[in-house]
């Protein structure tokens, strides 16, 4: 019995040493811009666009994941107008994370998002959503409104204006 007793309180305190401070808190994903350090963005910012060496437009997308080791992943980004009324636009590439900052977070940064129809596209909130895929399958996402502005070099006059 006292065996008993004892093989059950090294149980229960192995369960509870489990819920002590070594727990990795759970993973967040934040999403920003910026192409040298990271901003965060929130809902209903501002964001310029940007002309692109190809021609195109963009807006410069980050993410800063907390809670997650990782070095390598996946970034899809989705956007599309936050009413609907087009279908998301989506992007992926391989993305290679900064280390570690002070609190522990790692920033990708610089990933465009880029518009088919950036004249149309300016002053229109649209949605944006960042989701980071490991290796190990591991999955996180975040979504954001966001107010592209036409920026220092503007795109042309919006031809299908509603």
């Amino acid at each position: 019995m006292k065996r008993a007793l004892v093989i059950a309180l090294a149980v229960l305190g192995l369960g509870c040493a489990s819920e002590g401070p070594d727990i990795e808190p759970e993973a967040l994903l934040e999403l920003g811009t910026g192409t040298a350090r990271f901003e965060p963005v929130f809902d209903g910012d501002e964001l310029p666009m940007i002309r692109g060496a190809q021609g195109g437009w963009h807006v410069w997308v980050s993410v800063r994941v907390e809670g997650m080791n990782v070095d390598l992943a996946s970034l899809t980004l989705e956007h599309q107008p936050a009413d609907e009324s087009e279908p998301a636009q989506i992007t992926s590439s391989g993305a290679m994370f900064d280390p570690a900052d002070s609190e522990g977070r790692r920033s990708s940064l610089g990933w465009a998002a880029i518009f088919s129809d950036p004249a149309c596209s300016v002053g229109r909130l649209h949605r944006v959503r960042a989701t980071v895929t490991t290796a190990t399958g591991e999955r996180i996402s975040v979504e954001r409104e966001i107010m592209p502005t036409s920026g220092t070099l503007p795109p042309p006059a919006c031809e299908h204006a509603d």
